[in-house]
């Protein structure tokens, strides 16, 4: 008599957990786009810090980890962002160094794509507004009409 012992054919392996995640595919590009260039403009602020300006640096450097973790999360969205205090901070570290405006015009243009994404804590804005006033204050006419 015949064994009742089933054989298997060899049919599609059921999709494994290690697959892309659902929320890789449903990432909004811009939020993508525009992490990544907070991230250009993180590199390129440490790079501009050196280390005459260790302390902007290594918050640039810090935001920027943060900001490859959410990355890696898939998680680029405002409301995430919000939660990275190290990418605000390096803007605001960098709009209070007086006498490089190299340093205050690129702070002052990314705090204000920063503010116009919404990707700025509450508890953060009084320090956003007070760096921006104090960068307004020590600009010359000249770098005023380069910010507009």
């Amino acid at each position: 008599p015949e064994s009742p012992v089933q054989t298997t054919t060899n049919s599609a392996p059921p999709a494994s957990s290690s697959a892309t995640p659902a929320s890789t595919a449903s990432v909004n590009k811009a939020d993508l786009a525009f992490v990544r260039a907070l991230e250009s403009e993180l590199r390129a602020l440490a790079s501009d810090a050196k280390r005459k300006y260790a302390n902007v640096r290594e918050k640039a450097e810090a935001a920027m980890l943060r900001l490859k973790e959410l990355m890696d999360m898939s998680t680029c969205d405002s409301i995430a962002l919000q939660g990275v205090h190290e990418l605000v901070q390096a803007f605001v570290l960098a709009c209070a160094i007086q006498g490089n405006h190299k340093l205050g015009l690129r702070s002052v243009s990314s705090l204000h794509l920063l503010l116009t994404r919404h990707a700025v804590s509450s508890e953060l804005l009084d320090d956003v507004i007070t760096s921006l006033e104090k960068q307004a204050a020590e600009m010359d006419d000249a770098t005023t009409i380069k910010v507009l």
